[in-house]
């Protein structure tokens, strides 16, 4: 088996230099330093630990997915009004760059200019939760590697996510119904996304792992529309929704 701490040893004094030279050079800001370190490197010990000891994948990932959550509102409450000056800068050098570079186009600048905004409006509204999105679908692929390389084994499409997160799905949709609260209920579901992804990724294993197995061209085609086409995304999504609630493997066990 890896070794529990030579691994991240040496992963940690590769990040810590890698991230110094990022900052010192002026490529990433500190807030950039600090979801770097927060992230990717706390996020990726607190899973390994979490597997080592518990040889549980869908645990360590659900506990790191919460430790990404609880920094994302600490960084909310702490630096959210920084961030939004941030970014509003930013727009209005975008801005600037199109009146200068779209002069003889009135209708493209009033596009861009309205696609700025919006983007403004989702940075401010939906940033925190999108980073967490980020965030939860890297460790989901990051485990899916380890469970190649190490002697933990995974079997993927056993995953069964804890009715809890229907729970804390019908709070997101009653809070979307709240004006006062759309926000909150919005970011709330978003959250979530990446967890019944996870799900519904382990009933398509469940069913069609083999064939995805023996060909990898039919592997590809799915990464590649999952990509490129956010309605299959959904349905996968949707289908671990579902899950959830019914256990859909039980249909194949009927059948059989």
């Amino acid at each position: 088996m890896v070794n529990a701490w030579k691994f991240p040893k040496t992963f940690y004094l590769i990040f810590i230099i890698g991230t110094t030279l990022l900052y010192f050079t002026r490529i990433i800001d500190i807030f950039g330093a600090l979801d770097i370190a927060f992230g990717v490197a706390v996020s990726a010990l607190i899973f390994y630990e979490i597997l080592i000891k518990k040889f549980d994948y869908l645990k360590a990932i659900i506990i790191a997915i919460t430790f990404n959550l609880g920094y994302s509102i600490v960084r909310f409450f702490l630096f959210r009004k920084s961030q939004i000056a941030h970014f509003a800068e930013l727009v209005n050098r975008l801005k600037e760059f199109f009146a200068e570079n779209v002069q003889q186009s009135t209708e493209q600048m009033m596009i861009a200019e309205r696609t700025l905004d919006r983007m403004e409006m989702i940075f401010s509204d939906y940033y925190y939760s999108l980073w967490v999105m980020m965030m939860a679908f890297a460790i989901y692929i990051g485990a899916l590697l380890v469970s190649k390389k190490i002697q933990i084994t995974w079997d993927h499409k056993k995953v069964r996510l804890p009715f809890y997160f229907i729970y804390i799905l019908i709070l997101g949709l009653i809070l979307l119904l709240i004006e006062d609260y759309r926000v909150l209920g919005g970011n709330i579901i978003l959250v979530l996304v990446p967890i019944f992804l996870i799900q519904g990724s382990s009933i398509l294993d469940f069913f069609w792992g083999k064939y995805f197995r023996k060909s990898k061209f039919l592997l590809f085609l799915l990464i590649f529309s999952v990509i490129l086409n956010y309605y299959i995304l959904l349905l996968i999504v949707l289908i671990g929704l579902i899950d959830i609630w019914f256990n859909i493997r039980k249909l194949n066990i009927m059948e059989e």
